[in-house]
């Protein structure tokens, strides 16, 4: 479908920035609620009553462009329309630019739970709002993601991402009240084989994340959660049960509640008692279970966990933080004891024990045999060109300074006209390209009064912390944007340390995101979508404290079936000096369609101990290794364990072995077409600087 207004006709073209991350709050975050659209083959349709105040009162006109006007953009998987303000305040009061992004061709309601049919296979929004012509800049934006796999024809995994952002005085209001970055994520595995029309989910892991550092406090808040149905539905005599998981964490202002002299666990060890201030690390978690074992003639085996624990600053040289923690177990009661005992939300609802079996709603797809009835179907040959298409002028050619930038000499075969807008951390120019008579729009999104170089690395001195760079092709019937957005995130413990130096605390997350679509993509193997994240949470402080190296990478080829994801983490069991010490560590690597160019027969050298598997071209294929080291009194040395699996995922061949060795738990073998280099084990964990 072509645009229905030319970009022409719109003085300042939208700040585009897909793929960020991003969050709403009440008088903060967007000027109108996110997901107020619906979509229907590609066609984005703004629902009745989005156009609407969302604090729902007060003297507030908001007016909101309709198709009829110019400025009002539209095309497959996309809308831009502008969203104007008034009589809230100076900082809020102005014309903001929304941008809707989709996959092209879904349909689908974005408020619609994940996996119902109202959801149908709308799989990916991403919606930003930029404010126009203002010197305080900001944006809000949400996206969201959601994945599903059959790794048989009745077990299904599902994933669920949504993450919310918003920067600048418009968008948060109040950086000490509302939320910077909000993440929630979802994993959960839904088994058909009993009755498809009424599905049990298996397990379900929820992780939320809210997070404000305000540049004087650390706030954060983390809550996971975890479900999990212990039956086996193909072999009821062998009984089942049930367990569930909750770990709650608040700092800074998201823990406004003392505690000062009420025990919470009477008769816990450590004294039973745990002291806090407003404002103190605070942590609770609990635990519960019960396994009824059909052939136990003793019945229901039950076990129940809760501790508190607080980090609270005592008395001593330089006032070291100390650690306080009760914890008291029970074999009789599942119950999480005095959760929320002085009346406060700190820790949230009071977790209990699923009913189980966990009913779900089928998917959408489940209504349809064909779509379950076997696993990721095999890919097909790469058709057309597989070269990249080079941009009108290379991606971070420009330095900013107080929010102004300074672009690099136009290149050769191109001309570049004078800015449209450079200050306030926002550049817009026109670049034509002489031998095709194509002309593009090119937008820069930096912080407001931002400086710093976009090509230096994350965390180098003159690093930007935001930023966003994206072309859209002007008069052409082949339509489309190239952009990149790149956000780097890490919290006051690193504020004070120079470049790569490792903290005592803390976390650190990196984001990056490149979208390539009509004109902007040069074929099968050229990635549409490309995200990479990371996120070190070291914690050097206290011995036996978990920390963590966690990376993540998704391409995303011309076609859905073509995908390339690779996933690693170490998490140290002990901490001690610069590093992980004993760490568990995993990697998995799944390339499917276009980008599983390798071939493998049955006559090759074995994949592992246990044996081997073959695949073809372009089928799904997948490996898993998970290594550890774990620290025993035994006099010959530490116990090691390794474990490697390779699945065809498009015949659900699969070959695992497993092995206790006395040297560093590797894995047996590592193949293309799986990630480079082969994953290694460290019994001593340093992070890669980024």
């Amino acid at each position: 479908m072509p645009l229905m207004n030319s970009f022409q006709k719109f003085g300042y073209i939208a700040l585009l920035s897909a793929g960020a991350l991003y969050a709403a709050a009440a008088i903060a975050g967007p000027p109108i609620l996110f997901d107020g659209f619906t979509v229907n083959s590609g066609d984005i349709t703004p629902t009745a009553g989005s156009c609407a105040d969302p604090d729902g009162g007060g003297p507030i006109t908001i007016v909101c462009d309709t198709v009829s006007d110019p400025s009002y953009i539209a095309d497959d998987g996309m809308l831009q329309r502008r969203v104007t303000v008034s009589g809230v305040s100076a900082a809020i009061d102005g014309t903001y630019i929304q941008f809707v992004l989709t996959d092209p061709g879904v349909t689908g309601d974005p408020t619609a739970s994940p996996f119902s049919a109202g959801r149908d296979n709308l799989d990916f929004t991403n919606e930003d709002f930029v404010k126009m012509n203002s010197r305080v800049s900001g944006i809000a934006s949400k996206q969201t993601l959601v994945e599903s796999d059959f790794i048989t024809p009745t077990l299904e995994n599902r994933f669920f991402n949504e993450t919310n952002y918003e920067f600048g005085v418009w968008a948060n209001n109040n950086a000490i009240v509302y939320p910077w970055v909000n993440l929630v994520q979802e994993i959960s595995q839904v088994d058909y084989s009993v009755d498809p029309l009424n599905p049990r989910q298996t397990i379900n892991m929820r992780a939320e994340i809210t997070s404000n550092g305000n540049g004087f406090t650390d706030n954060l808040q983390v809550d996971l959660s975890q479900e999990v149905d212990l039956a086996d539905p193909n072999a009821p005599t062998l009984g089942g049960g049930t367990q569930g998981f909750r770990f709650v964490k608040a700092v800074g202002q998201y823990q406004t509640g003392p505690n000062p002299t009420d025990p919470m666990l009477p008769g816990g060890t450590n004294g039973g008692t745990v002291t806090w201030v407003a404002g103190e690390e605070v942590r609770a978690l609990w635990i519960g279970q019960v396994i009824d074992q059909a052939s136990d003639s003793g019945g229901p085996q039950t076990f129940g966990l809760t501790q508190y624990s607080a980090d609270t600053t005592g008395p001593g040289p330089f006032f070291l933080p100390i650690t306080l923690t009760s914890t008291l177990i029970s074999f009789s009661n599942t119950t999480a004891v005095n959760w929320n005992l002085l009346n406060l939300s700190i820790f949230g609802p009071v977790p209990t024990l699923p009913v189980m079996p966990m009913i779900v709603a089928p998917t959408f797809a489940a209504s349809t045999p064909d779509a379950i009835a076997g696993t990721i179907p095999a890919g097909s040959a790469p058709v057309g060109g597989t070269t990249p298409v080079p941009l009108p002028v290379p991606y971070y050619a420009w330095t900013v300074s107080g929010g102004v930038f300074t672009v690099d000499p136009c290149p050769v075969g191109a001309v570049c006209g004078p800015a449209i807008v450079n200050e306030g951390g926002v550049y817009q120019r026109q670049v034509t390209i002489t031998l095709t008579g194509f002309t593009y729009i090119q937008t820069i999104v930096t912080d407001e009064g931002a400086t710093g170089d976009p090509s230096a690395g994350a965390f180098a001195i003159n690093s930007l912390g935001f930023k966003s760079e994206n072309f859209v092709q002007m008069n052409s019937t082949n339509q489309g944007i190239a952009s990149i957005l790149d956000i780097e995130e890490q919290d006051l413990a690193y504020l004070t340390l120079p470049p790569g130096a490792l903290p005592s605390t803390g976390g650190q997350f990196v984001y990056s995101t490149e979208l390539k679509t009509g004109w902007a993509n040069g074929g099968p193997l050229d990635n549409r979508v490309a995200i990479d994240q990371r996120i070190i949470v070291p914690d050097f402080n206290f011995a036996n404290t978990s920390s963590m190296d966690n990376k993540f990478s998704l391409q995303v080829g011309l076609n859905q079936d073509d995908k390339r994801l690779d996933l690693s983490s170490a998490v140290g069991t002990v901490t001690g000096g610069n590093g992980y010490v004993n760490p568990i560590m995993f990697a998995t690597s799944r390339v499917t369609g276009a980008f599983q160019g390798t071939t493998r027969l049955l006559t090759d050298p074995a994949l592992t101990a246990a044996g081997t598997i073959a695949w073809n071209q372009y089928d799904a294929v997948q490996a898993t290794w998970i290594g550890g080291e774990y620290v025993a009194t035994d006099p010959a040395g530490p116990s090691r364990v390794a474990t490697i699996s390779y699945t065809n995922l498009t015949t659900g061949n699969r070959v695992e072995s497993t092995s206790t060795t006395t040297t560093p738990p590797d894995p047996e073998t590592w193949v293309s077409p799986f990630s480079t280099p082969a994953p290694t084990y460290n019994a001593s964990y340093i992070p890669d600087p980024f």
